[in-house]
């Protein structure tokens, strides 16, 4: 009997986790094997909310509903659709040797491969800032999302206890985490004083980045559009203010001194520290160079996706920016190139869409965005948002359960709206 294909995918972040199931839907006589170190699969656009879960009642039960519907059991997810072909292994990685197609686990373990699927993701960097990583709590993790809502909520507990003194919370990063973040925050903080507790008066939320404008990867008028309404909101902005460094209790920037009681990280990426030591061709930035077919330089079994490639469209000097999208997308070209070398077929190169609707919420049921050509703010961008959640809940489940999960986890989070 003819031996069985090995796909070994390496992280069940966006683009692993599409890839594998992708996989195994087309091909039921190929073995998948998926590992992460992490048993769930977390929605990262919903982290903010994760983060901002003490704006629901009552606390424990509904704080670990947040959790449930920001993460999902990958276990379960694979039992969903009654994939008898896909194996999700729960390890850290210790290695890849290309040569002999091999993974080493921690663990001692090893497993052979026929093909490769390196979706690795990446880990937060500080950009060498002294004392950021120490004073700073970043925002990539779900653990990371109920540690920030664990210290902020300390320091509401604190304002409505009496204590004198305006509080502060500095948020680095005006990304879209870093923007919903600010946003839902200082909303909350405003609906609050309407239900009889001035906690805006007491808490300053500052967004801080080095960039131009917030939203910096979006177009010019939708950062507008955003930038007018946290002003609205009351976010203290601080945009084109590059950090020296962070001492406790403040930050030094080139202009001043910033005073903080929770400093929130919401900034850079870099690849994780396996991905890296992986050897294949890197680009400068250290991610693995992936050819337009996202096959790995110089390794036609090995294929790399996700924030852990360097994918530079044909023609383009800059590569292809590191959203989840961009992962799915390019999995789905990795998943069609191994299912054409199974059979002997030609292989397709990825041509990255020009243009992926795009949404962030800017506090409360406000949002703003873009889809093709025409922009959109306010409720219409907020529920372009949520469909786009939908959209990949649809990806990664059979139709009534990414509805059920959506749905439920859409009802939860806007509690907090």
């Amino acid at each position: 009997m003819k031996k069985a294909k090995r796909i070994v995918i390496l992280g069940a972040g966006f683009g692993g986790l599409v890839s594998a199931i992708l996989l195994a839907k087309k091909n039921h006589e190929l073995e998948i094997v998926l590992i992460d170190k992490n048993s769930e699969h977390l929605y990262t656009p919903w982290l903010y909310d994760v983060a901002t879960s003490f704006l629901v009642k009552p606390k424990n039960k509904e704080i670990a509903l947040l959790k449930k519907v920001s993460a999902v059991s990958i276990k379960e997810l694979i039992k969903m659709h009654g994939f008898k072909n896909l194996r999700f292994r729960q390890a850290e990685i210790q290695g890849v040797d290309v040569k002999t197609k091999h993974v080493l686990l921690k663990s001692g373990m090893t497993l052979a491969y026929d093909f490769l699927v390196v979706a690795l993701g990446a880990k937060t960097t500080y950009y060498g800032i002294p004392g950021m990583e120490k004073f700073a709590l970043p925002m990539k993790t779900l653990e990371d999302g109920m540690q920030v809502q664990e210290r902020i909520g300390e320091l509401v507990k604190e304002v409505i206890a009496g204590e004198s003194g305006v509080k502060n919370i500095v948020i680095v990063g005006a990304g879209p985490t870093g923007t919903e973040t600010a946003a839902e925050l200082v909303n909350f903080f405003q609906a609050s004083n309407r239900n009889g507790v001035k906690i805006s008066e007491k808490i300053r939320v500052s967004l801080v980045d080095s960039a131009p404008r917030v939203l910096n990867f979006l177009d010019p008028y939708i950062s507008q559009v955003a930038t007018n309404r946290l002003k609205k909101l009351g976010v203290d902005l601080r945009t084109e203010t590059a950090i020296l460094k962070v001492q406790d209790k403040t930050v030094f920037t080139t202009n001043e001194e910033i005073p903080y009681d929770v400093l929130i990280w919401a900034g850079g990426i870099v690849p994780s520290e396996i991905s890296k030591s992986i050897k294949l061709k890197k680009d400068n930035k250290g991610r693995i160079i992936s050819r337009q077919t996202t096959q790995a330089e110089g390794a036609d079994d090995v294929f790399v996706i996700g924030d852990c490639a360097g994918f530079y469209p044909a023609g383009n000097v800059q590569a292809l920016p590191q959203t989840g999208w961009a992962a799915v997308d390019a999995g789905k070209v990795a998943v069609q190139n191994i299912l054409s070398l199974t059979k002997g077929g030609e292989l397709i190169s990825y041509f990255p869409p020009r243009k992926h609707p795009v949404a962030v919420t800017v506090g409360g049921q406000f949002g703003v965005g873009s889809a093709s050509h025409f922009k959109f703010s306010g409720y219409f961008a907020f529920v372009l948002r949520r469909l786009i959640d939908l959209r990949y809940f649809l990806t990664i489940m059979p139709a009534l359960q990414a509805i059920k999960f959506w749905s439920k986890g859409t009802r939860t989070l806007m509690k907090n709206d």
